[in-house]
């Protein structure tokens, strides 16, 4: 890295060169991702669920947190300091994210944003997807994590992961304020470091904040649970190319990412009937050499 200091005493850093993708890792990612079974939406929540009768147990009401992070800084795919911010240590990071999002140093505005645990919130899922971007944060302390549910009916083994209810009334009692507030940001008219701040008092969120939150959570247990069935099947797609004969290199295999959504068929009729999964308890993998006709049709 190339560091200097001019007459006046300013600190430059000269700007990185991206990290090249190399062939293998392209074709390797290309291949996992044809591997990956064509699933609705709905089987795959049940399927994640029914997958480790004991997992569903586990979840329990959101503990909260404080971030201890110093500062907050924002890359992408081809380079680094698009944008950064000083913070305190004792303020939760993910009131300054969407700030240095939408008032980076340069780079065109992200379409999605991944970010470690200190930036989570159920607020700020909402007003990112709100904003026209996707978050997917690393969530740690899985077993802390709550979904949440729309109606009260049987979900199944859904029913005691879902165990949360997301108010629709609510959300639509805040409809008009929650646009206007999503505007305001996205006019640059306020910050959302401050608009945050205003929807809480004392720790606690306003009727508005509320609202807000009750529409990120509706993300975030799609969040989790769709991560969790791609890691499944990323890692059997994995296992078979390598039974296969080919070849897999370390550094290929740690810059995959689980973070696709293409294989989800998120439209349509839902029915929450459990998916036959056959005698193996698992979908079968796509054939990556062969044409897929609904990509063609897409």
């Amino acid at each position: 890295m190339d560091v200097t200091v001019d007459a006046e005493g300013r600190l430059h850093v000269a700007k990185l060169t991206a990290l090249p993708e190399p062939p293998s890792l392209i074709d390797l990612r290309k291949r996992v991702l044809a591997m990956l079974p064509r699933v609705d939406l709905p089987e795959l929540l049940l399927e994640v669920m029914g997958r480790v009768p004991a997992f569903e147990a586990a979840f329990t009401s959101a503990a909260g947190g404080v971030s201890k992070l110093a500062d907050f800084h924002m890359i992408n795919d081809r380079g680094v300091g698009l944008g950064a911010k000083v913070v305190t240590g004792t303020v939760r990071d993910s009131l300054h994210m969407i700030d240095v999002a939408f008032r980076r140093d340069g780079g065109p505005r992200p379409e999605v944003l991944v970010t470690d645990t200190g930036s989570y919130s159920d607020v700020v899922f909402g007003l990112v997807h709100l904003l026209g971007m996707q978050y997917r944060p690393a969530l740690a302390d899985i077993p802390d994590q709550k979904g949440w549910r729309i109606q009260d009916a049987d979900y199944g083994n859904l029913s005691r992961f879902a165990r949360g209810k997301i108010d629709l009334e609510k959300i639509k009692r805040h409809w008009g304020d929650i646009l206007r507030v999503v505007v305001s940001i996205y006019t640059g008219e306020i910050r959302a470091y401050d608009l945050l701040r205003m929807i809480q008092r004392d720790g606690n969120p306003t009727p508005l904040g509320e609202a807000i939150a009750h529409y990120g959570r509706i993300f975030k247990t799609l969040h989790i649970s769709l991560t969790l069935w791609n890691t499944f099947y990323m890692d059997r797609a994995l296992g078979q190319l390598k039974a296969e004969g080919y070849p897999l290199d370390e550094e290929d295999l740690a810059r995959l990412s689980p973070f696709v959504r293409q294989h989800i068929n998120v439209i349509g009729t839902y029915s929450f009937a459990p998916p036959d999964l056959g005698p193996a308890g698992v979908r079968q993998l796509r054939n990556p050499d062969e044409p897929d006709w609904e990509e063609d049709i897409l």
